[in-house]
């Protein structure tokens, strides 16, 4: 809880109390820019193991005088504070006796205004637990509270005082009640006051009303007369956007109202009481609450076979189902700047450059050349992904030789450049077209080729142009013996442009020169010298002409890699013949690699592979080098295919692997608005779509109807793909969508395919069962060839499905006592059945599973956990459900589970999805597992490796005795397990990586003085904790 306290003439203080039953106040320093902890007499917790939560939750209260405070935490206590009123002790609480209450069940409580301004307190309460008629009660503190010690309150029934009351009414007490009638029916769940006459009403559907009191003045002094209840009209520029179910109003001033919710958004809105609207003049992005997720493109988009690096990169991408009901929405959540692994092509080393080929023309990529020393290798791609295959014959070429270049042309022939030849092939027959060989067995010792032509060196003097749409017709010149055109001495490098297809740019060894030359003849239209100084000994090594901004606001820009690792950049005219705007950014200590990234809008990005491997894009107009994670990465190759869209082939010195890029180190969310809950979702890689259990709750004529759904949307745009598959409304009840998922069975032929598999659960207002005695069912739902859903199977139960689960074929179901195994076939192409074929008990109702191999993990609602083995059925014998361990807490056994370790984490976790990354050589943590909460918070678990266990514990307990927390609470009283059955001391075997990453905020003596004798030097440590943050 928090709550502001106004000391007089003193500064304003904070009010704070946290879960644990732990109250502090704190106030802003102004000149270290710190909360500052007021050291208090100790303020604890007086709770006995049997007193119970108030019904409203915590609340904490304050008189308009400020003096008083009070905190309602359990049934029929509450306990009073009283501020000093003497310096220096005006910032400290005094903690009084507690008061006894009568009414347990508090709905709501509030200080009044009184004339005399004595403290007085309304509760609106109710005399019986389930009573829905409310009554209120007010209370005044006695005449002893001039002392040390409140005995207790007063009961007053005809004292001055003003309440309001929202329930499914209002009303105004003032002497005596004076209520009003609403048009139409609406439950409040937030208000605010304005002024003195005016308040703020939110409702349960995110409407807005503003209550005027009506008064006037006579002798006793201004009494209500009446009061009106107005709706508030959104005034919205897009006509789409709301107001979100308000959980709290705060009125800032101004016209402004701050609307905090719980279920959606945060706002500020702009109020005109004048004309009765509202206007949202911002949003605060809120992702809680999570209710369920999915985890993708981690690489190669298996399913859950995910293999990628850290979540930072970017590559990760985690879809979560956000918000409730009208604020409920779909959000695409992923982080980090870099480069993200998706998986190992395979172990090659020395590489010596990359390629990637469409196979028809402008199809994805699908084959990647690899080229090495003395050999060319070729990996073919499936087209959904799903397997790599290496060739020994593709499409005419030569593999028994280095391949310098290998591209597809827009004609459907691909082009290879080797040290002897260049060679155009057919790539569906494998012929060849045409083929260029060098002259008196000369190598070729560069290559670089457009959609037009091809450049190349041969033996660094002679430079030779071939068209490629006249059966590679040349030109050459040999640049040794002509040296007046402006083309002297060896060539160091060479660029066929892709945006400038006439021209072309060539680097010179002797003079650091670059000149750009017309490729049909060869002739020079510019040279440029790189060195500025008479002591320059800058070389041009690679060379790069690319349209990185967007072509309505500049022209091309010429990159040049230079050999003592600097990067030179030119923007370059229309037609070629002007080079300005010469700019130079060092990015390492040798000479970097230049690769081509084309990308979607028309533009390309570089990517710089040297010591400290960059990525060169356009952001605003200017151009920025942003750095990458790939510090080995010697060549890269661009590889957009549909199963690996955007990404990248990268090889170091040890292998050949795929990645992707992201340009910023950003969180990046991206929301489709829903209006509806989106409890439960499963995403299938095959059909590259999000299959959604939604519900939704609208009214109709002044009834509210609520109903269940599955959806299916793009994975990409979040586009909903054909009509909502509607659950079943039965007059004894509701059909809600309790789990889903996706998996791959086999059809009719045999074949696998993509199916959702939903598990429902019928919602009756009695226990009694009726009808055919159906409380849910088991849905298999197929995807058409226009990806629309239907259904293949319903099967009827008499109990809950609550989580579902798929094992080698088998459908594995947690029921509402039992788990169940069953069997899966399909009849036809829309038919399918499943069959019954073992059972298991747990000790209660499973709420959630989870399968590894053959054992499965059961998680039921006494929060016990139970392993479970299932075997397949044999000739011999039933398939079998057999209990291998079970959570010793609950219940002690024989077969039980231990803990290994623990940590608090302070927010209710509602999902928990497993990841595989690709592992990551000498690193010492290894990413496991994302977690969702109802706050909207993604956590990132990690499992540290075996042999820095006892480094990073240690490391840890001395770190914390470092940190300065508000009110000076404890890290192991913080992190400490606490559960129904027990509470711990302190975390165990568990890492706070948010506390690990202070370590880089502290300066070099705190950190040499943490790390003394730890062993690793206080460097080492620095370097262990950046590693850590690339994690996420």
């Amino acid at each position: 809880m928090l709550q502001r306290l106004q000391p007089k003439d003193a500064p304003e203080l904070l009010f704070v109390g946290t879960d644990r039953q732990q109250y502090f106040t704190v106030l802003w320093n102004h000149q270290t820019r710190r909360l500052d902890t007021v050291k208090e007499n100790g303020l604890v917790d007086d709770s006995e193991p049997y007193m119970r939560h108030s019904l409203c939750q915590n609340q904490c209260l304050v008189d308009p005088t400020g003096r008083f405070m009070v905190m309602h935490l359990w049934e029929g206590v509450l306990n009073p504070f009283r501020l000093r009123t003497r310096a220096p002790e005006k910032l400290k609480l005094d903690m009084q006796e507690q008061v006894r209450l009568t009414e347990l069940w508090i709905k709501d409580s509030i200080f009044v205004h009184t004339p005399d301004g004595h403290p007085t307190i309304a509760f609106l309460y109710n005399s019986r637990l389930h009573q829905e008629e409310a009554q209120l009660a007010v209370y005044r503190l006695t005449k002893d509270d001039a002392g040390n010690n409140i005995s207790k309150f007063d009961p007053t029934k005809d004292r001055t005082f003003q309440a309001t009351i929202e329930d499914h009414y209002a009303r105004t007490t003032y002497y005596n009640k004076i209520s009003v009638g609403l048009r139409e029916p609406k439950l409040y769940v937030a208000w605010e006051q304005y002024d003195d006459r005016t308040y703020i009403l939110a409702d349960d559907y995110g409407r807005l009303d503003v209550l005027t009191l009506d008064t006037m003045i006579e002798q006793a002094g201004e009494v209500v007369q009446g009061m009106t209840v107005t709706k508030l009209q959104l005034y919205s520029d897009d006509g789409e956007t709301e107001p979100s179910r308000a959980s709290q109003l705060v009125y800032l001033g101004d016209n402004k109202l701050f609307l905090a919710s719980r279920h959606g958004d945060c706002q500020v809105l702009l109020l005109d009481l004048s004309l009765k609207r509202i206007q949202i003049i911002d949003t605060i992005r809120n992702n809680a609450p999570i209710l369920d997720f999915a985890i993708m493109d981690m690489g190669n988009r298996e399913g859950n076979n995910l293999a990628g690096n850290a979540f930072s990169s970017g590559q990760a991408r985690v879809v979560a189902g956000c918000g409730a009901y009208k604020d409920g929405s779909l959000r695409s959540i992923r982080s980090g700047v870099g480069l993200a692994d998706t998986g190992m092509l395979d172990e090659i080393e020395g590489t010596r450059g990359l390629h990637t080929l469409r196979l028809h023309g402008a199809a994805p990529h699908s084959v990647v050349l690899v080229s090495l020393l003395n050999e060319t290798r070729v990996f073919r791609f499936s087209d959904d992904g799903e397997s790599i295959e290496e060739v020994f014959e593709f499409g005419g070429f030569a593999l028994d030789a280095e391949t310098l270049l290998a591209t597809s042309l827009p004609s459907g022939l691909f082009l290879q450049a080797t040290p002897g030849f260049a060679r155009l092939t057919d790539g569906e027959s494998g012929m060849t077209v045409a083929q260029w060989d060098t002259p008196h067995g000369q190598a070729i010792t560069a290559a670089s080729a457009n959609d037009h032509w091809l450049l190349m060196s041969v033996e660094g003097t002679v430079l030779v142009s071939l068209d490629l749409t006249k059966n590679l017709a040349a030109r050459q010149k040999d640049t040794s013996q002509n040296a007046s055109v402006g083309i002297p001495e060896q060539m160091s490098c060479l660029h066929a442009s892709s945006c400038l297809t006439d021209i072309g740019v060539v680097g010179w060894w002797t003079s650091g020169t670059i000149s750009l030359v017309r490729l049909d003849t060869l002739d020079s239209i510019r040279g440029e010298s790189l060195r500025q100084t008479s002591d320059s000994a800058a070389v041009p090594r690679d060379v790069a002409l690319v349209q990185l901004h967007q072509p309505d606001l500049s022209g091309p820009t010429l990159v040049v890699a230079s050999e003592d690792g600097n990067i030179i950049s030119f923007a370059v005219g229309a037609n070629g013949s002007e080079l300005s705007g010469r700019k130079t950014v060092t990015l390492g200590s040798r000479a970097a690699r230049l690769h081509i990234l084309p990308q979607d809008s028309g533009v390309s990005n570089v990517f710089a592979t040297t010591d400290h491997p960059s990525l060169i894009y356009s952001s605003d107009g200017r151009l920025v080098y942003s750095a990458t994670t790939a510090d080995d990465a010697t060549f890269v190759a661009p590889f957009d295919s549909a199963a690996f869209p955007d990404h990248i082939i990268l090889s170091t010195d040890r292998h050949v692997r795929l990645s992707r890029i992201d340009k910023q180190r950003l969180t990046h969310v991206k929301p489709l608005t829903v209006s509806q809950t989106v409890r439960r979702l499963a995403y299938s890689p095959g059909l590259k779509a999000f299959g959604l259990g939604c519900i939704k709750k609208t009214l109709q004529n002044n009834t509210e109807i609520a109903s269940s759904s599955f959806q299916l949307v793009d994975e990409v745009v979040f586009k909903k793909l054909g009509d909502p598959f509607e659950l079943q409304v039965a007059n004894d009840g509701l059909e809600m969508v309790e789990c889903l998922i996706r998996a791959e069975l086999p059809d009719a032929n045999g074949t696998p395919a993509e199916r959702f598999i939903i598990g429902t659960s019928v919602l009756t207002d009695s226990d009694d069962v009726e009808g055919d005695g159906t409380r849910g069912r088991i849905i298999v739902i197929g995807v058409d060839e226009d990806r629309k859903p239907y259904q293949l199977l319903s099967l009827g139960l008499r109990g809950n499905c609550r989580c579902l689960g798929v094992l080698d074929g088998y459908l594995i179901a947690g029921l509402s006592k039992t788990l169940v195994a069953f069997s899966y076939q399909e009849r036809t192409s829309a038919t399918a059945f499943l069959e019954k074929i073992a059972a298991y008990r747990p000790s209660s109702m499973p709420i959630d599973l989870d399968i590894s191999g053959n054992m499965i993990g059961v998680g039921d609602l006494m929060q016990s956990l139970t392993l479970v083995e299932f075997q397949p059925p044999t000739n011999e014998s039933k398939a079998k459900l057999i209990e291998r361990a079970r959570d010793y807490q609950p219940k002690q056994d024989q077969k039980r589970l231990e803990i290994t370790s623990e940590m608090n984490l302070g927010e209710q976790i509602n999902r928990i999805r497993s990841l595989q990354v690709a592992p990551t050589e000498n690193t010492l943590v290894q990413a496991k597992a994302f977690l969702g909460s109802v706050e909207g918070s993604m956590w990132l678990f990690g499992e540290v490796q075996p042999g820095s266990e006892k480094l990073l514990m240690d490391f840890q307990d001395r770190l914390v005795q470092h940190m300065d927390t508000p009110g000076e609470l404890t890290f192991d009283d913080w992190r400490a397990y606490r559960g129904e059955h027990r509470t711990g001391e302190k975390p165990y075997r568990f890492l706070d990586g948010e506390i690990l990453e202070r370590f880089l905020d502290l300066n070099e003596s705190q950190q040499e003085v943490i790390c003394e004798g730890l062993g690793p030097s206080s460097e080492e440590m620095r370097n262990y904790v950046e590693e850590l943050r690339l994690l996420h």
